[in-house]
């Protein structure tokens, strides 16, 4: 049962991320803090999408076992919210 919810899971994280919107210049500044926090290496926190926060993000998705495609979305900024407010 485990595997058929997390394959379900999966399935939905992949079609919202698909239809995801971009988050703005603060969004990705606050997606560069966030991954900073967590231990991953997005470089300056400048808001500007640059080659050091898309691999960041992509070990990030990667990691979290989400649908790695290395964008600044809404929905990557909100899990990114629980999993740093999770650690403290």
């Amino acid at each position: 049962a485990r595997t058929v919810e997390s394959a379900a899971r999966s399935a939905n994280q992949a079609k919202a991320q698909a239809r995801a919107l971009p988050v703005n210049q603060a969004g990705v500044r606050e997606i560069q803090r966030l991954l900073g926090r967590l231990g991953y290496k997005p470089g300056k926190a400048d808001g500007h999408l640059g080659k050091r926060t898309i691999s960041a993000i992509r070990a990030y998705q990667k990691a979290e076992k989400l649908p790695v495609d290395g964008r600044a979305t809404q929905p990557l900024l909100d899990h990114l919210r629980r999993r740093a407010g999770a650690r403290g």
